[in-house]
């Protein structure tokens, strides 16, 4: 015959592995989330900075250049836009 005893223990052990694996559950799923929102973040920053780049620089450039007109210094040639992956 099991005891009450044993009943009682074999079942607190079962709600503590439960509780177990539900917490290393939980912990994996939010490193699986911090590293997805990270390398999302990379992308967002990767197609800011190539927007940046190809779209705002020249204006920012010829801007700077005029800048140099008005001032009476002799202009700089742009410098050429190069993205590394």
């Amino acid at each position: 015959m099991v005891s009450t005893h044993q009943s009682l223990t074999n079942h607190f052990f079962h709600v503590e592995g439960v509780a177990a694996a539900l917490a290393i559950l939980g912990f994996f799923w939010g490193i699986v989330r911090w590293l997805y929102h990270g390398i999302s973040a990379f992308q967002s920053q990767s197609r800011f900075v190539q927007d940046m780049g190809t779209n705002h620089l020249p204006h920012i450039y010829e801007r700077l250049g005029q800048i140099d007109y008005h001032l009476g210094i002799e202009p700089k040639q742009q410098p050429p836009i190069k993205f590394t992956d």
